[in-house]
């Protein structure tokens, strides 16, 4: 159900066990692109 709170990807069911996956297939692809120019898009993050 809906409860316009912000929930960590872990927290759906069955997110713990494609975590690791999602980080590789999303996640760190958004992170090579966007780290490439810092001055535009912000400060770096560490995931």
């Amino acid at each position: 159900p809906k409860t316009g709170k912000l929930i960590n990807f872990t927290q759906l069911p069955g997110g713990i066990s494609y975590e690791k996956a999602y980080r590789k297939r999303a996640i760190k692809p958004i992170i090579k692109i966007f780290s490439k120019n810092l001055k535009q898009y912000g400060k770096k993050q560490k995931f």
